[in-house]
């Protein structure tokens, strides 16, 4: 239960902060007050200080129905399209250097194109995390802004 002498603000900064790390509120409240509110901060400070999201909170057959969402009709494999969908879904520029980053991270051989085994290795591998359905989180900030539950359209 979240703690009653919070304000309104905090107490969305709490759920903000327990969303992305999978962490209980105690975690959440200690990471919060020590970076004066700032989700962003203490986000980074959780995770530069080892702690990360537990393999089991990742859901393989999750981030491989995304996959099976954007990939072609008649080829397992993500290609320009998909990956054109998927930006607009995450409103992300194609050329913003964060799906470069993507890209690398999920073992493309070619940009734009994803093969299931990258695809899946690669999330497991960052430890993304998706709640219901579609939705992306990372303990990564910068990829954690564009990447985020709301907003991949459903």
């Amino acid at each position: 239960m979240m703690n009653s002498t919070l304000k309104p603000f905090q107490k969305d900064r709490v759920k903000q902060f327990m969303a992305v790390t999978n962490s209980p509120e105690k975690s959440a409240l200690k990471f919060l007050k020590e970076t004066e509110w700032d989700v962003e901060r203490a986000i980074d400070r959780f995770y530069s200080e080892g702690a990360s999201v537990p393999k089991s909170a990742v859901n393989a057959s999750k981030i491989n129905a995304l996959f099976d969402k954007y990939k072609e009709a008649d080829e397992d494999e993500i290609q320009v399209d998909g990956t054109l969908a998927l930006c607009s879904d995450l409103e992300v520029d194609p050329q913003d250097v964060v799906v470069l980053v993507l890209a690398w991270h999920l073992g493309c051989q070619r940009m734009g194109e994803f093969k299931r085994k990258g695809w899946v290795d690669g999330w497991t591998q960052l430890r993304y995390v998706l709640h219901s359905g579609a939705a992306l989180q990372s303990p990564h900030s910068r990829c954690s802004s564009c990447i985020d539950a709301t907003r991949l359209k459903q």
